[in-house]
């Protein structure tokens, strides 16, 4: 059981307040952060090596990745 909010409770999380709509709102494969991390990590990134420890021990069983994309009205 997931205990993370979903990409469809934020959407509406976010729209509550009527100040801004929500597009896309979804969940990103957990490769997409890890890729992210990695080039964070190059020499002269700020990437974090325990991070990246962590996700690719993860393997996207536990850990996900919501992208939530507003526009205010």
């Amino acid at each position: 059981m997931r205990l993370d909010p979903t990409p469809t409770w934020w959407r509406r999380h976010w729209e509550k307040s009527g100040q801004v709509s929500v597009e896309p709102a979804d969940r990103r494969r957990v490769e997409t952060l890890l890729h992210w991390n990695e080039v964070c990590l190059r020499p002269s990134g700020n990437g974090d090596m325990n991070e990246n420890k962590m996700l690719r021990a993860d393997a996207g069983r536990n850990l996900s990745f919501t992208r939530v994309v507003a526009r205010r009205k």
